[in-house]
C-alpha cells in the first residue's frame, strides 16, 4: 500500500471516530437532559411524597449505617454485613444529592445575579439595581423581607 493509499484509510479511520464521538456525546445529551427533566418534575412536585422521595431515602441509608455501626455494637452484637451493593447506593444517592443541591444552589445564585453572566440583557444601567438588590437579599435574615426582596429581584 501507497502513503496515499495509508492516509485516506486514516481519513476514514478518524472521519467513522468523529462520528461514533458525535452520536455517544447526542445519546449521553439526551440521557441527561431526561433525567434533568425527571428531577425538576419531582423537585416541583405539589406533592410532599415526590419532592421528598431522595432526601427521606438518603436518611434511611444514614440512620440504617448509624444503627449498625453505633447502636448495635452497644448492645455487644456484630455489625450487620451489607452487600456491596448497599454501599454504592449510599455512596451514589450521596453525591448526586450533595452535587445536585450545590448546583441547584449555584443555579440560584446566577439566575437571581445577572452580572455573573455575560449576557446581553445585564445591562449597566440594571446593573447598579440588581447589585443592590442582590446583596440585600443575601444580608437580609428575615424570611419575609427576604422573599419581597427576591420578588424585585426577580421584576428587576
Amino acid at each position: 500500500t501507497s502513503g496515499e493509499e495509508k492516509l485516506a484509510v486514516q481519513a476514514e479511520l478518524m472521519k467513522a471516530q468523529h462520528e461514533i464521538t458525535k452520536v455517544t456525546l447526542d445519546y449521553e445529551r439526551s440521557v441527561f437532559e431526561m433525567q434533568a427533566k425527571v428531577l425538576l418534575g419531582e423537585i416541583n412536585s405539589k406533592h410532599w411524597l415526590p419532592a421528598n422521595w431522595r432526601p427521606v431515602t438518603m436518611l434511611s441509608f444514614v440512620f440504617m449505617m448509624l444503627w449498625n455501626w453505633i447502636a448495635v455494637p452497644m448492645f455487644g452484637k456484630p455489625p450487620i454485613e451489607f452487600p456491596d451493593w448497599v454501599g454504592t447506593a449510599f455512596i451514589t444517592g450521596l453525591g448526586g444529592y450533595v452535587v445536585g443541591r450545590s448546583a441547584e444552589k449555584i443555579a440560584k445564585t446566577i439566575s437571581l445575579n445577572p452580572t455573573m453572566m455575560k449576557t446581553p440583557w445585564a445591562q449597566k444601567s440594571d446593573d447598579k439595581e440588581r447589585k443592590r438588590l442582590f446583596k440585600a437579599y443575601k444580608r437580609e435574615k428575615d424570611p419575609e423581607l427576604k422573599a419581597l426582596l427576591l420578588e424585585e429581584l426577580k421584576a428587576a
